[in-house]
């Protein structure tokens, strides 16, 4: 089990997308357990996930001592396949002063140890808030990594926190895509997640199966999973047609994996349906192709 940090001193540099999308991916496309721990008093993740009813035992509890006393008894089940460790308005109130005093700093790795033992998820994803505070610390010490541009240097302005950090330029969606390569505005059925999907002045990121991850500021939350519709619609989700998508600069895509499941497919079909490969190539040839190999696959299995 890997656990990982997503923090940054300053407040609206996407730690919290960062945070949210990461445990999707990794859940939905890389079929991984993940818990997701919400460290931010202000509760976006929390809420993103749909965790709005009181009562629910979270990380404040876990840091005050208040919790029930096997792990996963304070855990949250999501629709989306991603359990939570819930925020609460409790953690406003635990600042670095508190750690000795209310609360043992090394309360969430002495969690995160449990789930090992259990071996019960392959990531846990703290989704810190924008200050080194009792949270904070408690998500360090429980970490084997950190993600998003801090560099721990307290006497640095903002941590050292920047928004150009690690070689990603803070641009606008119409200076992202510029960034991008293999910009195409056909294939959408060849999409691979982690790609950016533009649109002029609006940016998104594909998340497999048909999604994608928008921010904006007019949602509730600030960021919303929302259908391709040059894929085509999902049902219980808003679409949206793009322009353009393209491959970051900063991303390793995983296409051995996307190619190697359609190869897969063809051997499936091959000897289940005794299709020759001219008839095969024909139909990987098609606008959805990859997608109906490996759909005629599953359905021959």
């Amino acid at each position: 089990m890997k656990a990982i940090s997503i923090l940054n001193l300053k407040g609206g540099v996407g730690k919290t997308v960062t945070s949210v999308n990461m445990a999707y991916i990794l859940a939905a496309d890389h079929k991984k357990r993940v818990l997701l721990a919400d460290c931010d008093s202000q509760c976006n993740a929390t809420e993103f996930y749909g965790l709005t009813e009181p009562g629910l035992y979270g990380v404040a509890d876990v840091m005050l001592g208040t919790c029930e006393a096997y792990y996963a008894d304070n855990i949250s089940e999501t629709v989306y396949g991603v359990d939570m460790l819930p925020a609460s308005d409790a953690l406003m109130d635990l600042d670095l002063s508190s750690i000795g005093d209310r609360v043992n700093g090394s309360c969430l790795k002495g969690f995160c140890d449990a789930i090992r033992e259990d071996d019960a998820y392959d990531y846990v994803i703290f989704d810190c808030p924008p200050a080194f505070n009792a949270a904070s610390a408690a998500a360090l010490l429980a970490s084997d990594e950190i993600l998003w541009g801090w560099n721990g240097n307290k006497n640095a302005y903002y941590g050292g926190a920047r928004y150009a950090s690690n070689s990603v330029p803070d641009v606008s969606a119409d200076g992202m895509i510029a960034k991008c390569y293999a910009v195409s505005g056909i294939g959408w059925d060849k999409l691979i997640p982690g790609e950016g999907l533009w649109m002029p002045g609006h940016w998104g990121m594909y998340i497999g199966d048909g999604l994608a991850v928008e921010c904006t500021p007019i949602w509730d939350n600030g960021a919303q999973i929302t259908a391709v519709q040059n894929i085509g619609t999902k049902a219980g989700y808003h679409a949206r047609n793009w322009q353009k998508h393209g491959k970051l600069p900063w991303v390793e895509y995983d296409t051995v994996k996307v190619d190697a499941e359609v190869e897969e497919a063809k051997k499936t079909i091959r000897q289940k349906a005794g299709l020759t490969d001219g008839t095969i190539d024909y139909l990987a040839a098609y606008k959805y192709g990859d997608d109906l190999l490996k759909k005629l696959a599953k359905a021959m299995k």
